[in-house]
């Protein structure tokens, strides 16, 4: 469930900032989507309720993945966009 959620609402987010910041938006996002990886990394680097770990490593995974397309949806488009 937490990972259904964490997608549908990235997928929001990235296509409103598109539709209405462009490559701009994108790269304030980007760098939210790391600090908010950042902090999840510093989660399951302490002490955590095996449960807990078993759900935030997926998580991790995810969010690595979504900050890879950021990051190459901002080098597509800045091409694109000319200099």
């Amino acid at each position: 469930m937490v990972l259904t959620v964490t997608v549908m609402m990235w997928t929001h987010d990235v296509d409103e900032i598109l539709a209405t910041k462009g490559n701009a938006g994108m790269r304030e996002y980007g760098k939210k989507c790391a600090a908010d990886l950042d902090q999840v990394v510093k989660l399951v680097r302490g002490d955590l309720p095996k449960l807990t770990r078993k759900t935030l490593a997926p998580l991790i995974v995810m969010d690595v993945h979504a900050r890879d397309v950021i990051l190459q949806v901002i080098r597509q488009h800045s091409r694109n966009a000319g200099p």
